[in-house]
């Protein structure tokens, strides 16, 4: 949903947003507006900006390893019939379209 909603909404290329940073609500507890898990790639600065708007940051996980971030392979059907293959590079996966 994440990469999806990157491309599709915020118009970013489509390799980009496979190979971005990964965010994972958590829920909330208590007053604030709850807190998310983040790979450790999310910039500092942005982690610190959410955290003075009361979110709780845990950027401690690494790229492609935890077990909220799925890898993401996609195959893109273009104009003229060919597929293009798209994979996570932060994973050991690929895409072929054929």
């Amino acid at each position: 949903a994440q990469v999806l909603a990157d491309h599709l909404l915020f118009r970013r290329p489509l390799a980009a947003a496979i190979a971005d940073t990964r965010v994972h609500w958590i829920g909330t507890e208590g007053p604030g507006p709850g807190r998310f898990e983040a790979e450790n790639t999310l910039p500092a600065e942005t982690a610190a900006e959410l955290r003075k708007m009361g979110w709780e940051v845990d950027t401690r996980r690494v790229p492609g390893v935890s077990s909220h971030f799925g890898g993401v392979n996609v195959v893109i059907l273009e104009a003229d019939g060919s597929r293009t293959g798209l994979a996570d590079p932060r994973r050991l996966n690929v895409a072929a379209g054929h």
